[in-house]
């Protein structure tokens, strides 16, 4: 019994990295043919054979400044901890940077800013994951007042993040033993425009996935001395985590899996037993608990403003249900939107407005809507295979994730806004700078595409190699990132999706990118020194006869 079950896991961790390799290599090749065009809020792609040059292009240069940097990191005999001290102070600026250029742009009401508004105490009864997010927001808003909320919480973003690219750096060299792979890691950090443009966004994302980078970290320190200190901390973190963030459920659920595997290969079983038990508690009871404290807090909020909050945001909330079928709905419906880019239609009909506060009613109709668009679907299977293939590329060949979009670009494009925004006179310049169409805009946006393409085609690579290296192949912590990395795609097939709740998959890809640079850093640096040895060789001499 115990052969079968390590023999099962050991398949299931194979079939787990060919799955991984493969899904990696189509979205680096669909992330190098599908350019992406943004007009607001709508993404046109085609196949186009000079935008598909320049991604490859860019890819190659940032692939070159790795090589290059590399070479000089060892000419110069510069250590690990140098360029990581010098990486991280400059992430630090870039955050900064961007930061400080947001301070300067009107807060936007889509960019999850309204959760920390007083009135975001009314999403308790429409959005039970969100419950945890209006009460750290009205805490922000109680200790640093309305403007003072946004501020506290993009500082602790970038705070956050700065922390989850140190504690990846950790992650890198812990994987692979080799300083060589974590210098890598260091040099293509600081570019990963995906995740850092998402600083200001005063949203769960950013404090959910810094918070579980932290608990696989810990969870790599537990493997290796399996300390009770470990257990402690990786329980709370996760509940916090999921608390912001009810996406981080698949990274949980990832690491469960990888832990019950464990259990099959190791004789002191108690230790994950706890963790296994822990998570699962997580799991069941997070949501419930806070359901619980929001209703006994209640009486002392007047929910006043709900009328407002709804057309603030815009008939979003019209979607969603405690049960999530509305987010179900999203994903499948086709609209104005998602007529062209296979992405999910937020227009809102009438009838949906008017149910909004009888939820059976609402429930019901969203149930409908799904009942016949499967049956459409299974009527049509090239209309849906289509449907799902643009819906793909429109939530994971997004070049930027929607960091610049959500940025700086959203309420500009949008109702009154867009004519406030464009006749202000003191309107901020940067903020001009960083639209659609703008040249500064347009150099981002394909950097962005040319390193989303080289990270996806180098995390194919070097997971290749991890799974020809017996040495790497049997660590079952390199299972959490593929795991997680499937499950979010395939949650965003069948439900809301898009960039922005995307990108921080894309950012534990990281490690497994500086691995496959590595080894393909390695193999083009053999095939140099070949050609220019064939260069220094001596013609023979002739003999005169």
């Amino acid at each position: 019994m115990k052969r079968f079950l390590v023999k099962f896991s050991k398949l299931i961790h194979g079939i787990t990295l060919v799955l991984f390799i493969g899904l990696i290599i189509l979205l680096s090749i669909s992330s190098a043919l599908f350019s992406s065009f943004s007009d607001g809020n709508i993404f046109f792609r085609a196949i186009n054979p000079l935008n598909v040059l320049s991604v490859i292009l860019i890819a190659v240069g940032i692939f070159l400044y790795v090589f290059i940097g590399q070479k000089l990191f060892d000419r110069y005999k510069i250590s690990l901890k140098k360029i990581q001290n010098w990486a991280l102070i400059l992430t630090t600026a870039i955050l900064t940077i961007v930061l400080l250029i947001y301070s300067q742009v009107p807060s936007v009401n889509d960019q999850g800013g309204l959760f920390v508004w007083p009135f975001a105490y009314a999403y308790w009864d429409q959005f039970d994951y969100m419950i945890p997010m209006g009460m750290f927001g009205g805490v922000l808003v109680k200790l640093f007042g309305m403007s003072g909320a946004f501020l506290a919480f993009r500082i602790m973003n970038l705070a956050l993040m700065v922390l989850a690219f140190w504690l990846l750096g950790k992650i890198t060299k812990k994987l692979f033993k080799n300083d060589k792979i974590a210098k890598i890691y260091w040099l293509i950090a600081p570019l990963c425009i995906q995740f850092i443009f998402y600083v200001s966004w005063a949203y769960g994302n950013i404090p959910s996935v810094c918070l579980m980078i932290f608990v696989i970290y810990l969870l790599m320190k537990f493997f290796e001395k399996e300390k009770w200190q470990y257990i402690a901390a990786i329980i709370p973190l996760s509940f916090l985590a999921l608390a912001f963030k009810l996406q981080a459920q698949i990274v949980i659920i990832a690491v469960l899996i990888v832990l019950i595997l464990r259990l099959f290969q190791v004789k002191n079983r108690l230790k994950t037993i706890i963790l296994c038990g822990g998570f699962i508690f997580i799991l069941v009871f997070t949501l419930p608990f806070f359901r619980f404290v929001a209703n006994s807090m209640q009486n002392q909020y007047e929910i006043t403003a709900f009328p407002t909050f709804i057309n603030v945001a815009q008939g979003i909330a019209a979607y969603d249900e405690n049960d999530k079928i509305a987010y179900q709905e999203m994903g499948a419906l086709q609209g104005p939107i998602s007529e062209m880019t296979g992405h999910w239609s937020y227009v809102i009909d009438g009838h949906t407005m008017t149910d909004l506060r009888n939820d059976e009613l609402a429930k019901s109709r969203s149930a409908e809507r799904i009942k016949y668009r499967l049956n459409e679907f299974m009527e049509n299977p090239k209309m849906a295979a289509r449907f799902f293939l643009r819906k793909q590329l429109s939530d994971w060949n997004s070049p930027d994730f929607g960091a610049l979009q959500v940025w700086g670009a959203s309420d500009y494009f949008k109702g009154k806004n867009k004519a406030i925004y464009q006749n202000d006179p003191n309107k901020p310049k940067l903020f001009t700078t960083l639209q659609p169409k703008h040249t500064a805009y347009n150099i981002l946006y394909k950097f962005s595409d040319g390193y989303e393409t080289l990270v996806y085609l180098m995390c194919a690579f070097g997971v290749v190699f991890i799974f020809r290296d017996r040495k790497h192949k049997k660590k079952l912590l390199i299972l959490i990132i593929p795991l997680t990395f499937m499950g979010q795609f395939l949650l965003s097939l069948f439900t809301e999706s898009g960039g922005r709740f995307n990108f921080y998959v894309f950012v534990l890809l990281l490690p497994f990118a500086a691995i496959g640079l590595w080894h393909i850093s390695q193999f083009t640096d053999k095939k140099c020194a070949y050609i220019l040895s064939q260069f220094k060789k001596k013609p023979k001499s002739r003999r005169n006869n």
